[in-house]
């Protein structure tokens, strides 16, 4: 696993231990197995359509 991508699910999983929201829980799952399979593109989709 590259540098990057341990960096990228350690934050995931920070994030899921900060909060007990359950659709936060389900974004954040959903996001971390998007990127497991390395599809970028689907991740900035997925992190774009949360912040609008």
């Amino acid at each position: 696993m590259e540098n990057y991508d341990l960096q990228s699910v350690e934050l995931i999983q920070a994030l899921k231990r900060e909060t007990d929201t359950p659709e936060v829980l389900a974004k954040l799952s959903q996001l971390e197995d998007i990127l497991a399979s390395y599809q970028f593109e689907q991740a900035l989709s997925l992190l774009r359509e949360w912040t609008e």
